[in-house]
């Protein structure tokens, strides 16, 4: 979600950093909800800048030995506001993950009618997968199936 992109902040977490099991699991869902129901955003979504920053991020912030993931959750895909393309954004997450001493990868998880060619390629830079989102639900049941490449 775009914090003020203006002053060059394009986004904020949505929860804190922790195991995806247990307690954070159960909150990670309670925020996501939060989120959906309190969060609006308007004007066009800084995609492109939001994604790489959240990578940056996550890449400063990696634990050794652990799964650490980017999860981009959109029913868009495309950017009209970020400066970069999708190529320079895919160019720069490949140089941001060739360069990490504890890897990142970064899944991109499209609604709707998300831009698929988009969101696979910004996945495929660091090694991740595009996951289409179920049209009636049951992305949780998608992923927990280990059905993500």
């Amino acid at each position: 979600v775009g914090a003020d992109p203006e002053a060059g902040v394009h986004w904020r977490s949505v929860t804190g950093l922790g195991e995806m099991s247990g307690d954070h699991a159960g909150g990670l869902v309670q925020d996501l909800y939060d989120l959906s129901e309190n969060a609006l955003y308007e004007g066009g979504s800084p995609l492109f800048d939001t994604v790489t920053a959240a990578y940056e991020y996550m890449g400063d912030h990696a634990v050794e030995g652990a799964d650490n993931a980017v999860v981009v959750l959109t029913n868009d895909g495309t950017d009209s506001v970020s400066a970069p393309t999708v190529e320079q954004t895919q160019e720069a997450l490949a140089d941001a993950a060739s360069t990490q001493a504890v890897p990142v990868t970064l899944y991109t998880v499209g609604f709707g009618s998300a831009d698929a060619s988009n969101l696979e390629a910004l996945a495929e830079a660091t090694q991740g997968a595009y996951v289409a989102a179920p049209d009636a639900g049951g992305l949780l049941e998608l992923l927990r199936g280990g059905s993500v490449n």
